[in-house]
């Protein structure tokens, strides 16, 4: 049968888990899932699994662009990973690569609201309201230019915080990077948030 994309996550990550306890390799791990009689409880919100795969199965959800890929985790507050999955296409067997957990891909301006506008929210420096800095930044670009740029808008001036997000404009993320600090940015990523 074919496994839904969160059986085939917990069957890897049990696996793996069963290497790293017993000291032994892939294969003797796999057949203790299969042979051993092994219970194996998961927090797999079945519901939620199945509308996550029908709505990735839902081709209207999608551009045009056949070629255009994604991953879905769900997790609730606590962590707990609910429903998970790997690919647009059709799942027609087991052991695919996923890109919900297989994927190894830099975060693009999804880092944006937890990397900067979290930190300086921490921080006490600004709040959902807070007009924002938004003018390039004088010598970013290593020859001297001003930058970043941007895929909207060109800066404004201030921004609220709400449309810059919305926007991804980068011009007032880098303004609030500049002020904070890229250390302080990258503490609280790797020892608040455990990146």
């Amino acid at each position: 049968s074919v496994w839904n994309w969160y059986i085939e996550d917990l069957y890897d990550d049990v696996t793996e888990d069963l290497m790293e306890l017993y000291d032994c390799d892939k294969s003797k791990a796999e057949d203790m899932l299969y042979h051993s009689g092994l219970k194996i409880y998961c927090a797999m919100d079945e519901e939620a699994q199945e509308i996550a795969e029908e709505e990735y199965a839902n081709e209207a959800n999608y551009s045009t662009d056949g070629a255009v890929e994604s991953g879905f985790v769900m997790m609730d507050y606590s962590g707990r990973v609910l429903a998970t999955v790997g690919s647009r296409q059709p799942k027609t067997g087991n052991l695919w690569f996923s890109y919900a957990t297989d994927a190894k891909r830099q975060p693009g301006s999804t880092i944006k609201p937890i990397g900067v506008y979290a930190v300086a929210m921490d921080q006490g420096l600004i709040n959902y309201s807070s007009m924002l800095k938004d003018e390039y930044v004088e010598n970013y670009f290593p020859n001297g230019e001003e930058g970043p740029h941007n895929a909207a808008i060109p800066p404004q001036g201030q921004m609220i915080l709400p449309y810059a997000i919305a926007i991804s404009q980068n011009t007032t993320a880098a303004q609030l990077t500049k002020e904070i600090g890229p250390t302080t940015i990258y503490d609280f990523l790797t020892q608040k948030l455990h990146f």
